[in-house]
Protein backbone atom coordinates (compact mmCIF):
# COMPACT_ATOMS: atom_id res chain seq x y z
CA UNK A 1 0.00 0.00 0.00
CA UNK A 2 0.95 3.66 -0.49
CA UNK A 3 -0.22 6.44 1.72
CA UNK A 4 -0.48 9.63 -0.63
CA UNK A 5 -0.23 11.73 1.07
CA UNK A 6 1.66 11.14 4.81
CA UNK A 7 1.40 10.28 8.55
CA UNK A 8 -2.68 10.64 8.33
CA UNK A 9 -2.45 8.16 5.29
CA UNK A 10 -0.52 5.73 6.57
CA UNK A 11 -2.91 5.24 9.43
CA UNK A 12 -5.92 4.97 7.26
CA UNK A 13 -4.08 2.58 5.05
CA UNK A 14 -3.59 0.63 8.01
CA UNK A 15 -6.98 0.89 8.79
CA UNK A 16 -8.43 -0.69 5.36
CA UNK A 17 -6.11 -2.94 5.41
CA UNK A 18 -7.42 -4.47 8.93
CA UNK A 19 -10.87 -4.29 7.43
CA UNK A 20 -9.89 -6.82 4.88
CA UNK A 21 -7.25 -8.92 6.47
CA UNK A 22 -5.75 -10.20 9.49
CA UNK A 23 -1.95 -9.75 8.09
CA UNK A 24 0.12 -6.96 8.70
CA UNK A 25 0.33 -4.54 5.95
CA UNK A 26 3.17 -2.86 3.90
CA UNK A 27 2.95 0.69 3.62
CA UNK A 28 5.46 3.34 2.01
CA UNK A 29 4.56 6.43 2.88
CA UNK A 30 5.67 9.85 3.12
CA UNK A 31 7.66 11.37 6.42
CA UNK A 32 4.76 14.47 6.26
CA UNK A 33 3.57 15.97 9.24
CA UNK A 34 2.04 19.22 10.19
CA UNK A 35 4.06 22.12 11.85
CA UNK A 36 2.06 21.69 14.96
CA UNK A 37 4.17 18.24 15.00
CA UNK A 38 7.20 18.57 12.40
CA UNK A 39 8.41 22.39 12.85
CA UNK A 40 10.65 21.58 9.25
CA UNK A 41 7.99 22.26 6.14
CA UNK A 42 7.65 19.93 3.49
CA UNK A 43 8.80 15.72 3.89
CA UNK A 44 11.42 14.27 5.63
CA UNK A 45 13.84 12.08 3.56
CA UNK A 46 16.17 9.43 4.68
CA UNK A 47 18.80 11.95 5.65
CA UNK A 48 16.66 13.34 8.33
CA UNK A 49 16.38 9.67 10.58
CA UNK A 50 18.54 8.28 12.81
CA UNK A 51 18.06 4.06 12.74
CA UNK A 52 16.33 3.44 9.72
CA UNK A 53 16.88 -0.24 8.14
CA UNK A 54 18.60 -0.07 4.43
CA UNK A 55 16.94 -2.59 2.02
CA UNK A 56 18.19 -2.94 -1.33
CA UNK A 57 19.70 0.60 -3.00
CA UNK A 58 16.16 2.86 -2.23
CA UNK A 59 14.24 1.65 0.04
CA UNK A 60 14.12 2.11 4.13
CA UNK A 61 11.81 0.76 7.14
CA UNK A 62 10.96 2.62 9.71
CA UNK A 63 11.80 1.01 12.66
CA UNK A 64 9.87 1.80 16.24
CA UNK A 65 13.89 2.85 17.09
CA UNK A 66 13.77 5.39 14.52
CA UNK A 67 14.75 9.03 15.55
CA UNK A 68 14.41 12.13 13.67
CA UNK A 69 18.03 14.52 13.33
CA UNK A 70 16.91 17.58 15.16
CA UNK A 71 14.98 20.09 14.58
CA UNK A 72 13.11 17.71 12.43
CA UNK A 73 9.93 15.95 13.75
CA UNK A 74 8.60 12.34 12.72
CA UNK A 75 5.14 10.10 13.51
CA UNK A 76 6.36 7.62 11.84
CA UNK A 77 8.64 5.55 14.41
CA UNK A 78 5.69 5.88 16.93
CA UNK A 79 3.18 4.52 14.31
CA UNK A 80 5.94 1.98 13.83
CA UNK A 81 5.33 0.66 17.43
CA UNK A 82 1.82 1.40 17.53
CA UNK A 83 -0.03 0.48 14.18
CA UNK A 84 -0.11 -3.45 12.89
CA UNK A 85 1.76 -2.34 9.80
CA UNK A 86 5.17 -2.80 7.91
CA UNK A 87 6.44 1.41 7.32
CA UNK A 88 8.76 2.39 4.73
CA UNK A 89 9.75 5.51 3.72
CA UNK A 90 8.79 7.61 0.64
CA UNK A 91 12.18 9.12 -0.43
CA UNK A 92 11.36 12.50 -2.47
CA UNK A 93 14.69 13.90 -2.75
CA UNK A 94 14.68 12.67 -6.65
CA UNK A 95 11.38 13.46 -7.78
CA UNK A 96 8.90 11.26 -9.72
CA UNK A 97 11.30 9.51 -11.58
CA UNK A 98 13.28 8.54 -8.19
CA UNK A 99 10.27 7.69 -6.83
CA UNK A 100 9.10 5.26 -9.81
CA UNK A 101 12.63 3.42 -9.28
CA UNK A 102 11.81 3.16 -5.39
CA UNK A 103 8.56 1.51 -6.21
CA UNK A 104 9.92 -0.65 -8.56
CA UNK A 105 12.52 -2.07 -6.14
CA UNK A 106 9.93 -2.87 -3.18
CA UNK A 107 7.99 -4.50 -5.14
CA UNK A 108 10.76 -6.44 -6.07
CA UNK A 109 11.48 -6.78 -2.19
CA UNK A 110 8.35 -7.66 -1.13
CA UNK A 111 7.37 -10.20 -4.38
CA UNK A 112 4.02 -8.50 -5.13
CA UNK A 113 2.82 -6.92 -8.67
CA UNK A 114 0.09 -4.89 -6.92
CA UNK A 115 -0.21 -1.69 -5.33
CA UNK A 116 -3.13 -0.12 -3.38
CA UNK A 117 -2.29 3.68 -3.24
CA UNK A 118 -4.46 5.35 -0.22
CA UNK A 119 -6.14 8.79 -0.11
CA UNK A 120 -8.03 10.28 2.95
CA UNK A 121 -9.93 13.47 1.97
CA UNK A 122 -10.21 12.62 -2.36
CA UNK A 123 -7.82 15.27 -2.94
CA UNK A 124 -5.86 13.13 -5.19
CA UNK A 125 -8.61 13.46 -7.50
CA UNK A 126 -7.79 16.99 -8.01
CA UNK A 127 -7.14 17.05 -12.05
CA UNK A 128 -6.46 20.78 -12.49
CA UNK A 129 -4.76 23.57 -10.51
CA UNK A 130 -7.83 25.70 -9.02
CA UNK A 131 -8.94 22.06 -7.76
CA UNK A 132 -6.33 22.42 -5.02
CA UNK A 133 -6.78 24.49 -1.78
CA UNK A 134 -2.95 24.32 -0.80
CA UNK A 135 -1.19 22.27 -3.57
CA UNK A 136 -0.60 19.03 -4.90
CA UNK A 137 2.52 18.03 -4.47
CA UNK A 138 2.31 15.24 -2.20
CA UNK A 139 -0.35 13.58 -4.39
CA UNK A 140 0.63 14.16 -7.52
CA UNK A 141 3.97 12.88 -6.99
CA UNK A 142 2.82 9.71 -6.37
CA UNK A 143 0.55 9.95 -9.14
CA UNK A 144 3.85 10.43 -11.39
CA UNK A 145 5.86 7.80 -9.19
CA UNK A 146 3.02 4.96 -9.80
CA UNK A 147 2.13 5.96 -13.61
CA UNK A 148 5.63 4.64 -14.87
CA UNK A 149 5.47 1.45 -13.08
CA UNK A 150 4.06 -1.68 -14.65
CA UNK A 151 1.75 -2.97 -11.91
CA UNK A 152 -1.71 -3.74 -10.97
CA UNK A 153 -2.39 -0.41 -9.60
CA UNK A 154 -5.72 0.64 -7.51
CA UNK A 155 -6.17 3.60 -5.80
CA UNK A 156 -8.77 3.58 -2.63
CA UNK A 157 -10.75 6.73 -1.92
CA UNK A 158 -11.45 7.13 1.57
CA UNK A 159 -13.70 9.50 3.51
CA UNK A 160 -14.75 11.82 0.52
CA UNK A 161 -14.76 15.63 1.48
CA UNK A 162 -13.43 15.02 5.18
CA UNK A 163 -10.84 17.03 4.45
CA UNK A 164 -13.12 20.49 3.69
CA UNK A 165 -11.02 21.30 1.10
CA UNK A 166 -13.05 19.67 -2.29
CA UNK A 167 -16.74 19.87 -2.49
CA UNK A 168 -18.62 16.65 -2.40
CA UNK A 169 -19.79 17.48 -6.08
CA UNK A 170 -16.90 18.10 -7.36
CA UNK A 171 -15.62 14.86 -5.77
CA UNK A 172 -18.97 13.06 -6.89
CA UNK A 173 -18.65 14.32 -10.07
CA UNK A 174 -14.84 12.98 -10.55
CA UNK A 175 -15.91 9.44 -9.24
CA UNK A 176 -18.48 9.42 -11.85
CA UNK A 177 -16.13 10.51 -14.57
CA UNK A 178 -13.28 8.17 -14.03
CA UNK A 179 -15.19 4.77 -12.16
CA UNK A 180 -15.25 3.19 -9.74
CA UNK A 181 -14.74 -0.90 -9.77
CA UNK A 182 -15.91 -1.77 -6.19
CA UNK A 183 -16.75 0.14 -2.89
CA UNK A 184 -17.18 -0.98 0.91
CA UNK A 185 -17.26 0.17 4.35
CA UNK A 186 -14.68 0.78 7.13
CA UNK A 187 -16.35 -1.18 9.93
CA UNK A 188 -16.57 -0.78 13.38
CA UNK A 189 -15.16 -4.14 14.67
CA UNK A 190 -12.06 -3.53 12.33
CA UNK A 191 -11.12 0.25 13.29
CA UNK A 192 -12.03 -0.24 17.23
CA UNK A 193 -7.87 -0.84 18.54
CA UNK A 194 -6.99 2.43 16.61
CA UNK A 195 -9.03 4.39 19.13
CA UNK A 196 -5.15 4.94 21.34
CA UNK A 197 -3.16 6.30 18.20
CA UNK A 198 -5.87 9.42 17.81
CA UNK A 199 -4.76 9.98 21.46
CA UNK A 200 -1.59 11.66 20.30
CA UNK A 201 -1.77 11.82 16.50
CA UNK A 202 -2.92 14.97 15.10
CA UNK A 203 -4.51 13.70 11.20
CA UNK A 204 -8.19 15.12 11.11
CA UNK A 205 -9.14 13.65 8.29
CA UNK A 206 -8.40 10.01 9.39
CA UNK A 207 -9.51 10.61 12.71
CA UNK A 208 -12.90 11.73 11.36
CA UNK A 209 -12.83 8.59 9.32
CA UNK A 210 -12.11 6.39 12.50
CA UNK A 211 -15.40 8.64 13.97
CA UNK A 212 -17.68 8.07 11.45
CA UNK A 213 -16.70 3.97 11.77
CA UNK A 214 -17.11 4.32 15.18
CA UNK A 215 -20.63 5.65 15.27
CA UNK A 216 -20.04 9.18 15.45
CA UNK A 217 -22.85 11.51 12.92
CA UNK A 218 -23.08 15.10 13.00
CA UNK A 219 -21.21 18.17 11.64
CA UNK A 220 -17.44 18.22 13.26
CA UNK A 221 -15.50 22.00 12.52
CA UNK A 222 -12.04 21.48 11.32
CA UNK A 223 -8.61 22.73 11.14
CA UNK A 224 -7.29 26.60 11.84
CA UNK A 225 -10.24 27.91 9.43
CA UNK A 226 -12.78 26.28 11.21
CA UNK A 227 -14.25 24.43 7.71
CA UNK A 228 -17.02 22.32 8.56
CA UNK A 229 -18.08 18.56 7.29
CA UNK A 230 -20.49 16.39 8.04
CA UNK A 231 -20.19 13.04 9.50
CA UNK A 232 -22.89 10.34 8.16
CA UNK A 233 -22.63 6.84 6.87
CA UNK A 234 -21.20 7.58 3.86
CA UNK A 235 -18.25 8.85 5.40
CA UNK A 236 -16.96 5.45 6.11
CA UNK A 237 -17.37 4.33 2.18
CA UNK A 238 -14.16 3.28 0.63
CA UNK A 239 -14.53 3.70 -3.05
CA UNK A 240 -11.93 1.43 -5.45
CA UNK A 241 -10.58 3.22 -8.80
CA UNK A 242 -8.01 1.91 -11.74
CA UNK A 243 -4.92 4.48 -11.11
CA UNK A 244 -4.68 5.30 -14.55
CA UNK A 245 -7.87 6.12 -15.02
CA UNK A 246 -6.81 9.20 -12.35
CA UNK A 247 -3.54 9.55 -14.11
CA UNK A 248 -4.70 9.60 -17.72
CA UNK A 249 -4.76 13.06 -18.95
CA UNK A 250 -4.22 14.80 -15.58
CA UNK A 251 -2.16 17.63 -16.49
CA UNK A 252 -0.67 18.20 -12.61
CA UNK A 253 1.37 14.50 -13.18
CA UNK A 254 1.75 15.36 -16.63
CA UNK A 255 4.06 18.58 -15.01
CA UNK A 256 6.11 16.27 -12.84
CA UNK A 257 6.02 13.14 -14.54
CA UNK A 258 9.97 13.88 -15.86
CA UNK A 259 11.18 15.67 -12.16
CA UNK A 260 14.13 14.17 -10.79
CA UNK A 261 14.74 16.12 -7.42
CA UNK A 262 11.43 17.71 -5.34
CA UNK A 263 12.46 20.96 -5.96
CA UNK A 264 12.12 20.56 -9.73
CA UNK A 265 8.80 18.82 -8.99
CA UNK A 266 7.53 21.71 -7.00
CA UNK A 267 8.58 24.58 -9.85
CA UNK A 268 6.59 22.03 -12.51
CA UNK A 269 4.05 22.72 -10.18
CA UNK A 270 4.19 26.38 -9.80
CA UNK A 271 4.41 26.78 -13.48
CA UNK A 272 1.01 25.58 -14.25
CA UNK A 273 -0.58 27.34 -11.75
CA UNK A 274 -0.79 25.38 -9.02
CA UNK A 275 0.71 25.50 -5.60
CA UNK A 276 3.50 23.78 -3.52
CA UNK A 277 2.04 22.94 0.13
CA UNK A 278 5.50 22.96 0.95
CA UNK A 279 5.00 26.92 0.27
CA UNK A 280 1.96 26.94 2.34
CA UNK A 281 4.10 25.75 5.00
CA UNK A 282 6.98 27.91 5.12
CA UNK A 283 4.46 30.93 4.98
CA UNK A 284 2.71 29.47 8.06
CA UNK A 285 5.80 28.92 9.71
CA UNK A 286 7.03 32.12 9.66
CA UNK A 287 4.47 33.56 10.77
CA UNK A 288 3.96 30.97 14.18
CA UNK A 289 7.34 31.56 16.03
CA UNK A 290 6.34 30.11 19.35
CA UNK A 291 7.29 32.81 22.28
CA UNK A 292 8.90 31.85 25.45
CA UNK A 293 6.74 29.30 26.58
CA UNK A 294 4.60 30.27 29.73
CA UNK A 295 3.84 28.15 33.07
CA UNK A 296 1.24 25.41 32.06
CA UNK A 297 -2.18 25.93 33.23
CA UNK A 298 -3.49 23.45 35.27
CA UNK A 299 -5.46 20.79 33.12
CA UNK A 300 -9.17 21.53 35.14
CA UNK A 301 -8.25 25.46 33.86
CA UNK A 302 -7.53 24.29 30.38
CA UNK A 303 -10.82 22.49 30.21
CA UNK A 304 -12.71 25.41 31.64
CA UNK A 305 -10.68 27.61 29.09
CA UNK A 306 -11.96 25.39 26.32
CA UNK A 307 -15.48 24.71 27.40
CA UNK A 308 -16.22 28.24 27.61
CA UNK A 309 -14.65 28.85 24.13
CA UNK A 310 -16.53 25.79 22.33
CA UNK A 311 -19.90 26.64 24.07
CA UNK A 312 -21.52 28.90 21.08
CA UNK A 313 -20.47 26.68 18.78
CA UNK A 314 -22.98 23.76 19.58
CA UNK A 315 -26.19 26.74 19.17
CA UNK A 316 -24.29 27.37 15.82
CA UNK A 317 -24.93 23.24 14.85
CA UNK A 318 -21.87 21.79 15.67
CA UNK A 319 -21.92 18.56 17.22
CA UNK A 320 -17.76 17.80 17.35
CA UNK A 321 -14.38 19.73 16.87
CA UNK A 322 -11.64 18.01 16.10
CA UNK A 323 -8.64 18.31 18.86
CA UNK A 324 -6.41 19.59 16.71
CA UNK A 325 -9.07 22.75 16.22
CA UNK A 326 -9.40 23.07 19.62
CA UNK A 327 -5.85 23.28 19.92
CA UNK A 328 -5.44 25.78 17.57
CA UNK A 329 -8.66 27.75 18.87
CA UNK A 330 -7.14 28.35 22.61
CA UNK A 331 -3.85 29.35 20.34
CA UNK A 332 -1.79 28.05 23.66
CA UNK A 333 1.58 28.18 23.48
CA UNK A 334 2.22 26.23 26.47
CA UNK A 335 2.03 22.47 25.37
CA UNK A 336 2.76 20.73 22.36
CA UNK A 337 0.36 18.81 20.84
CA UNK A 338 1.12 15.47 22.22
CA UNK A 339 0.90 17.62 25.66
CA UNK A 340 -2.47 19.34 25.26
CA UNK A 341 -4.06 15.79 25.28
CA UNK A 342 -2.27 14.65 27.99
CA UNK A 343 -3.68 17.77 29.74
CA UNK A 344 -7.51 17.18 28.30
CA UNK A 345 -7.20 13.54 29.52
CA UNK A 346 -6.17 14.58 32.96
CA UNK A 347 -9.04 17.04 33.09
CA UNK A 348 -11.43 13.66 32.96
CA UNK A 349 -13.99 15.98 31.11
CA UNK A 350 -16.72 14.07 28.93
CA UNK A 351 -16.19 16.57 25.88
CA UNK A 352 -12.70 15.25 25.14
CA UNK A 353 -13.48 12.09 22.88
CA UNK A 354 -9.92 11.37 21.02
CA UNK A 355 -10.13 12.49 17.89
CA UNK A 356 -12.82 14.73 19.12
CA UNK A 357 -14.34 17.80 21.15
CA UNK A 358 -17.73 16.37 21.57
CA UNK A 359 -20.35 19.37 21.75
CA UNK A 360 -23.71 17.56 21.69
CA UNK A 361 -23.16 14.02 23.52
CA UNK A 362 -26.22 11.94 21.50
CA UNK A 363 -24.09 12.40 18.32
CA UNK A 364 -21.53 10.09 19.45
CA UNK A 365 -23.50 8.08 22.25
CA UNK A 366 -21.09 7.43 25.77
CA UNK A 367 -22.06 3.56 24.76
CA UNK A 368 -19.32 4.00 22.28
CA UNK A 369 -17.21 4.87 24.91
CA UNK A 370 -17.51 1.52 27.33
Amino acid sequence: MIAAGGGGDAVAAAMIAACRSSEPANILTYSWDRLLIDPVPGPRDPSSFEGLEKAGRYNYQVLPKSVTKPPSRSTLPRLATELPATLWLIDPRRGAVGLSEQIRELLGLLDTDAIEVVDVGGDILASKPEHTAHGALADTLVLAGIGAVEADIKVLLAGLGLDGESSTEYLSSRIKEIGSENSFYVGREAVEDFRHVFEWHPSEVTGLLWAAAMGARGIAEIRSAGLRVLLEDESTRIEIAVAQDIILNNPLVTAVADTRSLIEAEAALRLIGCPSEIDFERMKASRNRRATPLDKPAAHSLASRARSLTRPKRAQGVDFLTIRRLFEMLQTEQFTYPDFHEQLREAGVREYRPPLWVLNHPAWPEVQFT
